[in-house]
């Protein structure tokens, strides 16, 4: 391993505390001994705002406590927050036109922006093989000096390079099972494992179990980080009983347990 940051500067990296992000901040800084500042777009109406928060700097607290990185490889989080965008923004044009053929969340058009507007160099955005890199395709150039499997897209015109021409994605040759396989022989799932996902937490610090990433978790066992029990009684209540309703119902089924 080199030493850390020689001859470049910090990576940037977009870090919610998930589990993705935070395997990518581990391979940064001790597989390829980078120095890395994380960034956060803090979106005040986000029920797990404040968690992912407090999870930003307790993970980097016991990464570095374990001597897996120096305390000036990471740098305190740049809090970043969430942009307005306005309506006749080139961000907003080009998220409408690809969500006509794909969901993608609205998020992506806040973080776009938060990006741009901070003028963060080359963004790193932690999306897998497999998780919107059908849209990425067509676009996909290697990122020149940057690691093995980053990429950026290149220049153009159309909707998905206009949205993301700000980021790089060095987990795109990377599938589900590969990150998984890679941090258990790296010893990194007890990091892993203090990571949060739920995007609707419950009595303000309790995973949901029915949000999307509560639903993957629970039905990937392999890569399971703590529901709880009161999650699991809900995910059984709401989400597989939602499963089983007329389409007609199970939305306002599912909105009854919001709180």
């Amino acid at each position: 391993m080199s030493a850390f940051g020689e001859g470049h500067g910090p990576v940037s990296l977009l870090w919610t505390g998930g589990w993705d992000s935070t395997f990518r901040l581990l391979q940064l800084v001790e597989d390829e001994g980078k120095v890395v500042q994380p960034y956060y777009v803090d979106d005040p109406e986000r029920p797990s705002a404040t968690i992912e928060k407090r999870t930003l700097r307790d993970l980097r607290l016991r990464i570095i406590e374990e001597g897996r990185a120096g305390a000036e490889q990471i740098k305190p989080p740049i809090i970043l927050a969430r942009p307005t965008l306005d309506s006749d923004d080139p961000i907003l044009s080009a998220h409408a036109a690809i969500n006509e053929n794909t969901r993608l969340g609205n998020q992506y058009t806040w973080l776009a922006k938060a990006v741009e507007k901070a003028a963060v160099p080359a963004a790193e955005m932690s999306i897998k093989k497999g998780h919107l890199a059908h849209l990425f395709e067509p676009y996909l150039k290697a990122e020149a000096g940057a690691g093995d499997g980053a990429f950026r897209l290149s220049e153009s015109s159309d909707p998905v390079p206009v949205l993301f021409r700000n980021f790089s994605f060095p987990l795109l040759g990377w599938t589900y099972d590969e990150v998984k396989d890679y941090a258990e022989q790296k010893g990194w799932n007890d990091v892993l494992s203090r990571t949060w996902f739920c995007a609707n937490p419950i009595f303000s610090s309790k995973p949901c179990g029915t949000c999307t990433p509560c639903v993957q978790s629970i039905e990937r066992p392999s890569r399971r980080p703590k529901i709880g029990a009161l999650g699991i009684l809900r995910y059984w209540l709401v989400v597989r009983v939602r499963r089983i309703l007329p389409a007609a119902i199970a939305w306002r089924y599912q909105e009854a347990f919001r709180r």
